[in-house]
């Protein structure tokens, strides 16, 4: 297969949003001690990115890894976590239901301070 194949379009929703958000996970509660204890060791600590994309529903996760790494060269993948998504099934104006296609999500995360510029 190739890369352009396996990787179908970038998943772009809230969810996914805020998994891309560097600074979003910082305000939440949980991440106020974590913080803290990176203050004194005078690090800060950012959570690694997470980028959502639909992908071909036979890939697997070593051939999304290697499609990632020859589309963005300079980008460090640590881990893909994958999904399959089951169709919905949807009434538009008529009597008989759809059904709609399943399909699979590929969520990546990036090393520590890498990013993709998808705009």
């Amino acid at each position: 297969m190739n890369a352009t194949t396996i990787i179908k379009h970038v998943w772009s929703t809230e969810k996914a949003q805020s998994l891309q958000d560097l600074y979003q996970f910082k305000r939440t509660q949980g991440m106020e001690a974590k913080k803290k204890k990176t203050e004194n060791a005078k690090t800060p600590w950012t959570p690694a990115p997470k980028y959502t994309f639909v992908v071909d529903r036979h890939a697997s996760k070593e051939q999304i890894r290697a499609a990632l790494k020859e589309l963005f060269p300079k980008v460090t993948v640590c881990s893909v976590n994958t999904q399959l998504v089951h169709g919905k099934v949807k009434r538009k104006m008529t009597r008989s239901p759809v059904q709609l296609s399943d399909w699979k999500k590929a969520i990546v995360t990036l090393k520590q301070g890498d990013k993709i510029d998808l705009v």
